[in-house]
């Protein structure tokens, strides 16, 4: 079953949530349910707004597209994260140096505001000075020669191009007439790390 393109509708003794299905038989399927947990990352604030009338349905996520380049040269060893100081509204945590699984040394990710929350492309060469410039303020001896482009990833935000930090939201909409209703907005990476302690704070507001 997909989950693409769900509505949500709130009924005397729950939600009526409607998703669309792979099955041409049943392209829709309708789900009556309790508790719905919005946990759809880059498409949550529109989930957020499904239930609500137009006139109370003010939550928008803004994408922030980072790069990675992965490093090929010899000269650098290093055996653990690196993180730059964050700029003071912490848009971004900066260029920051990774080890994969594969002990692949991996810089990144920059910030690009994009409109659209599956645009993913990137091409070698794309802000390489950039990545130069931010990872020579730790590792003076990287050159543009040693890095190679990887992906990119999107993180949600709720904070607007240029504005002051906002941090993540988790709650229960139950103040809108939706009890039941949790809605998590603006989760970016960190929500992977505390995914357990997110999950138990969830509960918490159910029970």
């Amino acid at each position: 079953m997909s989950t693409a393109g769900p509505s949500g509708q709130n009924s005397n003794s729950g939600y009526l949530v409607s998703v669309e299905t792979r099955d041409p038989d049943y392209p829709i399927m309708t789900i009556k349910a309790q508790t719905v947990i919005n946990a759809a990352g880059l498409w949550s604030d529109s989930v957020a707004r499904m239930p609500l009338p137009p006139d109370q349905a003010s939550t928008r996520l803004y994408y922030a597209k980072g790069r990675y380049y992965s490093y090929s040269g010899s000269a650098i060893k290093v055996s653990r994260l690196i993180y730059p100081v964050p700029d003071p509204n912490i848009t971004t945590l900066g260029t920051h140096l990774t080890i994969d699984l594969g002990g692949r040394i991996k810089f990144g990710p920059d910030l690009t505001w994009t409109d659209s929350p599956t645009d993913y492309a990137v091409t070698h060469g794309e802000a390489l000075g950039d990545f130069v410039q931010a990872i020579s303020t730790y590792l003076p001896a990287i050159t543009a020669e040693d890095l190679h482009i990887d992906y990119a990833g999107i993180r949600p935000k709720l904070q607007p191009p240029g504005g002051p930090f906002c941090d993540f939201v988790i709650r229960n909409e139950v103040d809108k007439g939706l009890p039941g209703f949790i809605n998590l907005l603006g989760i970016e990476s960190p929500g992977l790390t505390a995914s357990l302690a997110i999950a138990k704070y969830v509960e918490c507001l159910l029970y």
